[in-house]
């Protein structure tokens, strides 16, 4: 309970209790917890008591803010190994938590002298521009881009990927991944992407890029930009 005549302030106190029932699991990763109103209601607490002690949790990572929707818990870092094919939503629904994707662009455009090259086709041939955000609950944590040939899919469509994710969809077209190469730098933010990612600009993030073969044909480049603040990267490493 919260002690108005103790010398901690009383929104620390509060941050305090919330913490603890987070960590007790009362509201799992990615869920709503309680509003700035039910927090008053509950602990009995003034608007700026519950304010200041949810800005609190928010500075220290315990939750984070959705504008128009709420307050959510962040949850702990995911570890993603870097030595297999992997899946963030397959990772994400493994520990309970609601995913989706959002279609932000599907479109055809002929590939550039650098795009062709990354791609192995000639220049000015028509790819596949894929580009979707993902979301882990409420919040947005990463936003991919990806070029596929059109002449190794014709037909792909954007209901096919809304309705099967991508490489499902692929399946279709007897392209199977068989092995990728992936890049992974550090990097800040530039306003448009940390606005589709409910950042702040200059905010720390993942830029991957990934090149992924079906035997030795390059069935796609990817671009992904993933939260910094919710994912780390694993390499086992072994002494030749």
């Amino acid at each position: 309970m919260i002690n108005s005549s103790s010398p901690v302030a009383m929104y620390y106190q509060l941050k305090e209790i919330l913490v603890q029932e987070i960590q007790n699991g009362k509201w799992a990763p990615q869920t709503k917890m309680l509003s700035e109103r039910e927090i008053v209601e509950t602990y009995n607490v003034s608007r700026v008591t519950a304010r200041k002690a949810i800005e609190l949790m928010v500075k220290e990572g315990y939750v984070y803010t959705v504008k128009g929707k709420g307050t959510f818990v962040k949850g702990k870092y995911i570890e993603q190994p870097l030595n297999h094919f992997y899946s963030f939503r397959e990772d994400l629904r493994s520990r309970g938590v609601e995913t989706r994707s959002r279609m932000h662009n599907f479109s055809i455009e002929k590939a550039d002298g650098e795009l062709a090259g990354a791609l192995n086709i000639s220049e000015g041939e028509e790819v596949f521009c894929v580009e979707r955000i993902f979301f882990a609950g409420e919040l947005p944590y990463a936003k991919e881009r990806s070029y596929i040939p059109c002449a190794l899919c014709p037909g792909l469509s954007r209901e096919q990927i809304r309705k099967n994710g991508l490489y499902n969809s692929l399946k279709k077209y007897n392209i199977y991944p068989t092995r990728a190469c992936e890049k992974l730098k550090a990097i800040l933010l530039d306003e448009e992407i940390a606005s589709l990612l409910e950042l702040p600009a200059n905010d720390a993030a993942i830029y991957l890029t990934r090149t992924t073969y079906c035997n030795d044909v390059i069935v796609e480049l990817n671009q992904s930009y993933v939260r910094g603040d919710m994912f780390v990267y694993s390499v086992e490493l072994q002494n030749r």
